[in-house]
């Protein structure tokens, strides 16, 4: 059976892969632009020994029982005989060239997939920001709310262009080496591959630790984010009250959490190199003893030792490679287990169509009952009518309901019992049902950081040049 946890990775997994899959094309061509270069890589180690031996006398290799790579070395080789010193230069820069195009042909396009992975993100997690319920908590946490289209968006960019994408750069480099190193010969390939099982479990143990730190340390991110929006949002009557202190305190109490987390988080990311390191030394170390066993004998010559360690060296960049991808992918889905709700997030109540509206209707709250969450409730068996010409004044103490009719007749809140009302009609739920109807006017002002003829259409953003400029005429304002 699996568990929780595993359902919730392998949840985000998916969903990391579905960020991506638009971008295939890209994708695609980055890969063939990795294949040329893993097999440039492999051209670099079967290079080096043939080269080596025309360099220092130019004699042939000797043949290795069953091994068709060795074979291919001697061809190799006689064919390098015969070139002189300007020749093999000539030979080396050509794959130099060809891996350096290859290089930067992969790194343009995943740089172009990965930054409209993170386009797409962002809208659609602005998409989520405007069905957010202004009513919950998710939505007055601005800090957090800025936190995950910065800190989290990031993460998950990175997540992509060098988790998902390394993994397929990294890993064709390793299939070309890992094949031609046995190739050369298997026996020595395979004692020289035997630390990768020891190396897999380190990196997959290590990035299961990574993500859960990761995801600690942008919850951390959140809330300094949030302090710093209730530090500014309050700041007049901080000053005075010379509450400074202790919102300082608060701020240096948080930032020294997100310190500790972000240290435990690297730390863990640190390891993973030198272990890996360790325990590729140990495998080249006996690779080592094994070879020089057979060299001494005369069943394995230098020059295919060479192609064959050159290969080996190589080989241990891409398996560091593949544990950075893997931290990568770790802190992505990280960031994908806090942004997923809001990509997934509903609106408080959707209309067919908003409620259009109608002259001389009477709105009538009709025994009703209203609450927050899993709260008392704040309204209970409330009638009124609200009759068209008249002016209402609602008046009471801080916390006898006030706001909680306004968000009932604005279609924020649903009642838990009776109903609203439209000459005797029920309003249709949410807010996009009761847009015709009422037209809201806070008590704190609130402008877009726009012109002032982006604020007006705000309402009506279809209405004419015309329209709007009737519309500030009354308030005496110009534009």
């Amino acid at each position: 059976m699996t568990s929780p946890v595993s359902q919730e990775r392998a949840a985000s997994a998916s969903g990391l892969a579905r960020l991506t899959f638009p971008q295939w094309p890209r994708i695609a061509v980055a890969a063939a632009c990795m294949g040329i270069s893993a097999l440039a890589t492999g051209g670099y180690a079967l290079l080096v020994g043939p080269v080596a031996g025309s360099l220092f006398g130019g004699h042939e290799l000797r043949a290795v029982a069953g091994s068709r790579g060795t074979g291919v070395l001697e061809g190799v080789g006689r064919h390098l005989v015969g070139l002189d010193a300007v020749g093999l230069g000539a030979l080396i820069l050509a794959v130099a060239a060809i891996k350096g195009a290859a290089f930067f042909g992969q790194r343009a396009w995943v740089i172009g997939a990965g930054q409209r992975v993170l386009v797409e993100l962002r809208a659609g997690l602005f998409r989520g920001l405007l069905r957010l319920d202004p009513l919950s908590n998710g939505a007055r946490d601005r800090g957090e709310l800025v936190s995950r289209f910065t800190v989290d968006v990031e993460a998950v960019e990175q997540g992509v262009s060098e988790g998902l994408l390394g993994l397929l750069k990294d890993g064709l480099q390793l299939v070309v080496l890992v094949a031609l190193a046995i190739w050369l010969d298997p026996l020595l390939g395979l004692i020289g591959l035997v630390a990768f099982p020891p190396v897999a479990a380190v990196i997959i143990r290590l990035g299961r630790e990574l993500r859960r730190r990761r995801g600690l340390v942008h919850d951390a991110f959140g809330e300094v984010g949030s302090l710093v929006d209730e530090t500014a949002g309050g700041l007049a009557i901080i000053r005075a009250f010379g509450a400074g202190p202790l919102m300082e305190r608060r701020f240096l109490g948080r930032s020294r959490a997100l310190l500790a987390g972000a240290t435990r988080a690297a730390l863990i990311k640190a390891s993973s190199s030198p272990l890996n390191e360790v325990l590729a030394a140990a495998a080249l170390s006996l690779s080592l003893w094994y070879a020089h066993g057979r060299i001494a004998a005369g069943t394995l010559s230098p020059e295919a030792f060479l192609s064959f360690f050159t290969a080996l060296l190589l080989l241990y960049q891409p398996v560091k490679g593949l544990g950075q991808a893997h931290q990568a992918i770790q802190g992505a889905l990280a960031a994908l287990d806090r942004i997923a709700p809001m990509l997934e997030s509903t609106s408080v109540a959707v209309a067919a169509a908003p409620c259009a509206g109608t002259s001389g209707a009477v709105v009538r709250l009709d025994g009703v009952t209203a609450g927050y969450g899993d709260g008392p409730d704040v309204l209970r068996g409330v009638d009124l009518d609200i009759r068209p010409g008249r002016r209402l004044a609602v008046v009471g103490p801080s916390g006898a309901g006030k706001s909680t009719l306004v968000h009932l007749l604005t279609g924020f809140l649903a009642p838990r019992g009776g109903g609203v009302l439209l000459d005797g009609e029920p309003v249709p739920a949410g807010p996009d049902g009761a847009r015709g109807l009422f037209a809201p006017v806070p008590q704190e002002p609130f402008l877009f950081d726009d012109t002032i003829e982006v604020n007006v259409r705000c309402g009506r953003p279809e209405a004419t040049a015309e329209e709007v400029r009737a519309a500030c005429a009354g308030p005496a304002c110009s534009i």
